[in-house]
């Protein structure tokens, strides 16, 4: 037996922390050294070699402690085009029941009994999964050494005093009482401001104090990068990470992301399935019942909700055990046996080998080549909160879905976008072949008078964003044929800010011109605003949305905020241009920011808005309206949405400027050199909606025709409407209108004008 330490703890640390404290491991628990000797003798077994690896894919923070992680595949030496499973044993230093979980698996997967010798030959075949015993080993050392054995975290050197090193393993064996170390499971990315500062309190009453530390910034521990980074490079399609609850609170759970006040991921209706699944598959300690599915409600920077907003894997957190996670062997191997139903079924349920195979995958390709870090978007599963689902190195996406008719939107810069309608259902994986054809490549002029300074040229058409640098005279740059949004830039000259619509190898005119009137408020002085509703602050030169951390909810269900300038008279221009610096950051797709352009009438002239984060890096936007029949006044509005639940850090404004610039050269579509598109098309709002469903478009011109098409492509309703001069279009529809009616569902609206056509989804719930 090892004997592990043992202290005089306060009574209520025994009472909370059950037999946890002050008790001993048991010999069947493996230590990481053991861990280490257990794989290097698998590695050197000939017997393996073709369907076993062990590679290193990180060190400890302070301990440089290799982090190794597993591969079984029946080519395990290559990177196949097939789906990959991740299995984390074990994260928290005394968490280490799942570590035995994992390696149980482990020699499942290499040594079946003969009765599951096709089952794990179909998925050594058909999978490459992946096993990471410990990505904490230095904290698995301070529990195994006869320290601490209620250890959680890293051994990240900081001091009594501060968030700094001080050379001295800081550790208390009483629960929670660490001044070292940081929670690698509060230190991802997404949501990781939401986690506890250093020397915090926790408030929960089981005594876990310092234990939660999220670190010093996202990612600041290679513990987390390890893991981080070997999700980029393989692109998981399901993943379990094992844990333990300490207290008992949590124990005997499957967690999943999420459920934050009632607002769901996007794939929630399919990850709940598989979390139930695997809840009923795993029978808790009793032997009288079953894990419980529960959905995950806290934001802190956890893996699960990381792993699904940036690479689309399903992660479920499962709290393995009771209170007692460190139990005596005969526990120990009950509770291992329990586990691995689950595991089993995970793998699978990624290839729907005797269980749902509901499943959409496809390959991506461009005249029959495969097309890497194409965007594939299923748009009733789609929301801003995903970053994009990306095709690997093979053309290949995989996505795991709940039966069901889906849009499937494929697009990457250079080539012309596809939409499939596809269906799928549980009997078996629906399988898409896209040949994405590419746009043709045009060589493009611009032609610079009205400056002698350098010129930056900002060119954007969806994901892609390039610079380049110009000078006067033509330049010459090659664009593929689509929109694209530009910023032409000069020192000495007012900025230019145009939409072409690459369709031929022509020269465009730049005209730079000297402005008329510029605007930039004092952003720490109140009283450069007229009207001004909501808890904006401004102070030391930034204009904040609130003065707390985090913008209030709204107490109504939804609330506008808003600044207005005065009336700024920019009579003699037919150019507008609004530039801000800023960061923000809200909830997807809920609470927005809006920059707009409006006349003394509050007809809005120019719009630009977002619903997302941008908080850790500060970006220039640029908003811009033309009138052939010229400005006379107008007033800038700044405008934040919120609604009930959910709330983040908000708006800070560094910079704001109204620039009024009257173009001599300014083109009509009657002109046949006309080479500009100026219109903007707000998001469908509100969105979903119970019935009527509205856009704005601003500087209009010339006809416009809006056609609205269901998930099928049937046209439901089409309206052309026509405008003789500039101006704001605010377009509503009703699908509740009797004369033609409209189901629940997802919906498209087509916005077409001369120069441009855009697509927009709306989502009808009816009541």
């Amino acid at each position: 037996m090892k004997i592990k330490c043992t202290y005089l703890l306060p009574l209520i640390s025994l009472l909370i922390g059950g037999n946890l404290m002050g008790q001993v491991l048991d010999d069947r628990f493996h230590s990481y050294t053991e861990i280490q000797v257990l794989l290097d003798t698998l590695s050197s077994n000939p017997d393996y070699w073709d369907i076993f690896r062990v590679d290193t894919i990180g060190y400890s923070q302070h301990d440089q402690l290799p982090i190794l992680a597993v591969k079984i595949s029946d080519n395990v030496q290559q990177k196949e085009d097939e789906p990959r499973v991740l299995f984390l044993g074990q994260v928290h230093a005394e968490e280490i029941l799942g570590v035995e979980a994992v390696l149980k698996f482990i020699d499942l997967m290499l040594n079946p009994a003969p009765a599951m010798a096709m089952h794990i030959h179909t998925l050594r075949t058909n999978i490459e999964t992946w096993i990471v015993p410990t990505y904490n080993p230095e904290g698995m050392e301070v529990v195994f050494s006869e320290l601490d054995v209620s250890y959680r975290k890293n051994k990240h050197d900081f001091s009594p005093e501060g968030p700094w090193p001080n050379g001295v393993f800081d550790y208390d064996p009483s629960i929670g009482n660490d001044i070292d170390g940081v929670d690698p499971n509060r230190n991802y990315d997404f949501n990781w401001m939401f986690g506890e500062n250093f020397g915090e309190l926790d408030p929960t009453p089981y005594g876990a104090h310092y234990d939660y530390f999220k670190g010093l910034a996202p990612f600041s521990e290679p513990e987390t990068r390890a893991i981080r980074d070997l999700a980029l490079e393989q692109d998981f399609l399901l993943s379990i990470a094992w844990h333990s609850s300490r207290s008992g609170n949590l124990s005997e759970k499957v967690f999943y992301p999420w459920d934050w006040d009632g607002k769901t991921a996007p794939d929630n209706q399919e990850i709940i399935t598989i979390g139930e699944t695997m809840a009923d598959l795993l029978i808790n300690e009793s032997g009288q019942g079953n894990y419980l599915p529960v959905p995950g409600g806290s934001r802190n920077g956890k893996a699960h909700d990381w792993f699904y907003a940036a690479t689309g894997c399903f992660q479920y957190l499962i709290e393995c055990g009771t209170s007692n996670i460190q139990p005596d062997s005969t526990l120990i191997e009950d509770t291992v046996d329990r586990l691995l139903p689950a595991m089993l079924y995970l793998m699978d349920r990624s290839i729907g080998y005797g269980t749902d195979a509901t499943q959409i995958a496809g390959l991506i390709t461009s005249e029959s080549s495969p097309l890497a870090d194409a965007r594939v978007e299923i748009l009733e599963l789609s929301g801003s909160v995903q970053d994009p689902r990306l095709t690997d190195e093979f053309g290949r996406f995989r996505r795991i879905v709940h039966p069901g008719t889906y849009t499937l939107v494929t697009s990457k810069s250079g080539f012309f976008p596809d939409t499939t309608i596809v269906t799928s259902n549980i009997s078996s994986l629906t399988d898409v072949s896209i040949d994405l054809q590419s746009c043709p490549i045009y060589n493009v002029g611009f032609s610079i008078a009205g400056t002698s300074m350098p010129v930056k040229a900002i060119f954007s058409s969806g994901e892609v964003i390039d610079t380049v640098n110009m000078s006067a005279g033509t330049n010459f740059i090659d664009l593929s044929e689509g929109q694209w949004q530009t910023v032409f830039s000069s020192d000495d000259s007012s900025p230019i800010l145009e939409n072409y619509d690459i369709a031929i190898g022509t020269t465009y005119s730049v005209n730079f011109y000297q402005q008329l009137l510029s605007w930039q408020p004092d952003l720490s002085d109140s009283t450069e605003w007229m009207d001004r509703q909501g808890q904006w602050c401004f102070v030391s030169d930034t204009l904040k949305s609130q003065s707390d951390w985090l913008y209030p909810n709204s107490s109504a269900g939804r609330d506008t905020n808003i600044l207005i300038s005065p009336p700024l008279n920019v009579s003699s221009s037919n150019r507008l241009i609004v530039r801000v610096k800023h960061r923000f950051e809200t909830e997807w797709d809920q609470d927005s920011i809006a920059v707009r352009l409006i006349d003394n009438s509050g007809t809005i002239l120019a719009n630009w808005q977002l619903a997302d984060h941008g908080w850790d890096k500060t970006r220039t936007d640029w908003i811009g309206s033309n009138s052939l029949a010229g400005f006379d006044s107008v007033r800038v509005m700044l405008r934040m949405l919120v609604d009930g639940t959910v709330n983040y850090r908000g708006w800070q404004i560094f910079d704001l400027e109204l620039i009024a610039v009257n173009d001599p050269l300014l083109l009509t579509e009657d002109d046949p050199d006309y080479k500009r598109s100026t219109v903007s098309i707000s998001n469908p709002y509100p969105n979903p909606s119970t019935g009527m469903i509205g856009i704005d478009l601003t500087a209009i011109s010339g006809p416009v025709v809006i056609t609205v098409f269901d998930l099928l492509g049937r046209q439901v309703y089409t309206e052309k409407i026509s405008h003789d001069h500039p101006q704001t279009l605010n377009w509503r529809y009703n699908f509740l209108n009797a004369d033609r009616p409209g189901s629940s569902g997802v919906y498209f609206l087509r916005v077409k004008t001369p120069l441009q056509t855009t697509v927009k989804k709306c989502i009808i719930l009816k009541n």
